[in-house]
């Protein structure tokens, strides 16, 4: 579209087309239920769901991937449809469904959202052997005579969708069952899960399934695995989300709008389980479609960056139809360009005020050019200035003796002839049949069969009844109020950690143990852990620290030594939720290629323990010599794996070769070998990282290598001022105060997630 501004300037908007170079029309259906509640009075009928709970974020997860289609993806708004609460009816639903797919062309790209609640019923002539219906709950389940929407239901459109040739991409935020860890940790907060229905849909369809068949263009991303629960979460903002919706928007501003289904798949799955949650989100597709882009279209036409539409001018204030969800923050500047790509107007963002709006200030040029409708484009880089780690220390009025008194009783149990003693979670053990903690002075049991339940004046015997002979008990030990103030303490000199007031806010929580020569011991652990995921992308706990309540009157060093391990996981958090400037990847047109030794490419994203691969730099699709940037950057390659260790892997002699692109004579390089390496302990979740930047970084050996701790290098002045990235390799450390409030947009940062196993 082209504005002609009075004068003589000609503007080109920024805004995608809605139709790109591939000819593809965009169509969308966005569902999301907050309000399921039945009329006050209201007594429903239907066995096994007598409540009807209400949710939080679902609203807020439409409306943030609505901007984010738009801005990134290309969809025409007036192609988008939205259905909201109680207008989310069972009928309208399926209704809608029914308009999107006539609505849609051979050669059309389709998307389905769906956040709310998840649910299951019988079926007695399934051919599935649970003989269940996984279920999404409509506004009005309450109603007589209303059903949920069942898979195979879902099934059934969907196939139809692709017998007319449409690509679709489907997206559930909901969950379908109520396992839960059994870790000392309560309810993570709300749950998008309803109580499943005593109703028999006696239906023996066997359909297809829709991203089992071969050749078709289907993508389907679930929020957790079918006995999972998926919760909801607050972001940074106070603002509600599905905790998989939100990880999935934090990934969708991190990578380019033209990255691979796969890769921002197992973005967002990493920052889910840096965020704390314990649900395992799932993807389905072929492994070709997976290897294609969100909504399976070509990367001609979609953009590397965000284009903010202008909704109102008044004088030199704009306000901004794009907030948290485009990752926009205060201090991100926002330009219109001319024909010539020369800069008209630029913007400052002053405030972020929800999920989809924003207020600038017009810091360049006249603001009377500026008409609602133009767009404007992100060219600096600001951080969030959140967080970089939240801890929860349990409140304590605990004293030395009340200690010993928890201890004696751990003791006891783990020396018991008649239970078997685990003395801690993950690392491949199974889980426990029993977990015994304590809320400050009282006292609790939690079973693979029950909740948990106070022991009253707890001893061994009245836990012994909860168990079976020759069960399995885990205990974790409180700490005294004076141990948890020290730790405060300690802990409060950066600023980068925030200490909650609950553990439903916290990615970790203090936690004791039996310890060395059954000395109480502490450290911090993920506060919602799923002792079946071995995959993690954080570390599921800290190393623990023998610390007697005696010891803080001696002054002893482990809460010096326990900070530093937090500053390990502090930096780990901050790298994987950190995102790239706007339009990065134009700068750097390079991506990590991993191999095997028989020269195969590894497309899954993961290896195992022993393997030999190979770790290549490769030019991006489509990049020649005639198009690759001419400025040169120099590239640092590194890893950090779950236990939270950093490992520089490129270059390995500093600032020596790392500069690209690279040619012999004219000709591009298209693959530069960096190493060859045997895969090694430990098992869980790697993450590689290539960042690019115009600078060097000073002894990248120092700054890119971390064994346990942090290296607390660069805060007592070592590496080069110079270096506009120095405050974000500095992440973590103590005395920070947060990352940097602005940066030029002239470095590069690409992420790769490897699960690693046996």
């Amino acid at each position: 579209m082209l504005r002609f501004i009075p004068g003589y300037l000609l503007i080109v908007a920024l805004l995608i087309s809605s139709k790109p170079a591939n000819c593809q029309n965009r169509h969308a259906l966005l569902i999301g239920i907050d309000h399921y509640a039945a009329p006050a009075g209201y007594v429903s009928s239907k066995a096994g769901r007598g409540q009807f709970s209400n949710l939080e974020g679902c609203r807020n997860d439409v409306l943030a991937m609505q901007s984010v289609i738009v801005s990134r993806f290309g969809f025409p708004e007036s192609n988008i449809d939205t259905l909201l609460n109680v207008a989310a009816t069972r009928q309208r639903i399926l209704a809608s469904m029914e308009s999107l797919l006539e609505g849609s062309r051979q050669g059309d790209v389709a998307f389905i959202f769906f956040a709310g609640h998840g649910s299951f019923n019988r079926n007695s002539l399934s051919f599935e052997a649970n003989k269940t219906d996984q279920t999404i709950v409509p506004a009005d389940s309450w109603k007589e005579g209303v059903s949920d929407i069942r898979d195979k239901e879902l099934n059934r459109i969907f196939n139809r969708f692709l017998d007319k040739g449409i690509g679709l991409t489907v997206i559930f935020d909901c969950c379908h069952s109520g396992s839960l860890s059994r870790g000392p940790a309560g309810m993570p907060g709300n749950m998008r899960f309803m109580p499943g229905l005593d109703w028999d849909s006696k239906d023996p369809g066997r359909d297809e399934i829709p991203e089992l068949r071969p050749g078709n263009n289907f993508l389907i991303f679930s929020a957790a695995q079918s006995d999972q629960m998926a919760a909801e979460q607050k972001d940074e903002q106070g603002i509600f989300h599905g905790a998989f919706t939100a990880a999935l928007l934090e990934s969708l501003t991190q990578l380019s709008a033209g990255a691979s289904a796969y890769s921002i798949f197992t973005t967002a799955r990493a920052i889910l389980k840096s965020n704390g949650k314990y649900q395992e989100p799932v993807i389905g597709g072929s492994r070709e479609r997976q290897e294609r882009s969100l909504f399976g279209t070509a990367t001609t036409g979609l953009q590397d960056y965000s284009s903010v539409a202008v909704s109102g001018v008044t004088g030199s204030r704009v306000r901004l139809q794009g907030g948290y969800a485009l990752g926009l923050h205060a201090g991100n500047e926002l330009a219109m360009f001319n024909e010539e790509r020369d800069t008209i107007c630029k913007l400052r963002v002053d405030t972020v005020t929800g999920i989809n709006q924003s207020e600038a200030t017009v810091i360049k040029g006249d603001s009377k050019l500026i008409k609602p409708g133009n767009s404007f484009r992100v060219v600096n880089w600001s951080s969030s200035c959140k967080p970089l780690l939240r801890l929860f220390i349990p409140p304590s009025t605990l004293t030395e003796s009340d200690i010993d008194i928890c201890l004696n009783l751990a003791k006891a149990l783990k020396n018991s002839p008649v239970i078997k003693w685990q003395g801690q979670l993950g690392k491949g053990l199974p889980a426990p049949y029993a977990t015994l903690f304590w809320r400050d002075k009282r006292c609790f049991i939690k079973t693979d069969r029950n909740n948990e339940t106070e022991i009253k004046d707890a001893d061994i015997q009245k836990v012994l009844n909860h168990c079976p002979r020759d069960s399995s008990i885990y205990v974790e030990l409180p700490a005294s109020s004076a141990q948890s103030e020290l730790l405060r303490k300690t802990l409060s000199v950066n600023r980068d950690i925030v200490l909650t007031n609950t553990p439903e806010e916290s990615n970790y929580v203090l936690f004791g143990r039996v310890g060395v020569n059954d000395q109480p011991a502490y450290g911090f652990r993920k506060t919602f852990i799923s002792v079946s995921d071995s995959l993690e992308s954080m570390p599921l706990e800290t190393d623990c620290f023998v610390w007697h309540a005696s010891d803080v009157k001696a002054g002893t060093h482990m809460p010096d030594s326990l900070a530093d391990r937090v500053r390990k996981l502090s930096k780990l958090r901050g790298w994987i939720h950190l995102a790239q400037p706007d339009g990065a990847g134009q700068l750097f047109n390079y991506h990590l290629e991993f191999s095997r030794q028989n020269g195969q490419v590894i497309s899954n994203q993961s290896y195992k323990i022993g393997d030999n691969i190979t770790i290549s730099l490769a030019v991006d699709n489509g990049i020649d010599a005639a198009t690759i940037s001419g400025s040169k950057m120099f590239v640092y390659v590194f890893i950090i794996d779950q236990e939270g260790r950093m490992t520089l892997l490129y270059p390995l002699d500093g600032n020596s070769g790392n500069r690209f692109p690279i040619f012999n004579g004219k000709s591009l390089l298209q693959r530069v070998e960096l190493l060859s390496t045997e895969v090694s302990l430990p098992t869980g979740t790697d993450h590689f990282f290539v960042l690019a930047c115009k600078d060097p970084v000073q002894n990248p050996d120092v700054v890119f290598n971390q064994d346990g701790v942090s290296s607390g290098v660069l805060s007592r002045g070592e590496g080069d001022a110079s270096n506009p990235l120095l405050p974000l390799l500095n992440m973590g450390n103590p005395g920070q105060r947060g990352q940097p409030a602005t940066l030029p947009a002239n470095w590069s940062l690409r992420k790769y997630s490897f699960r690693c196993t046996y």
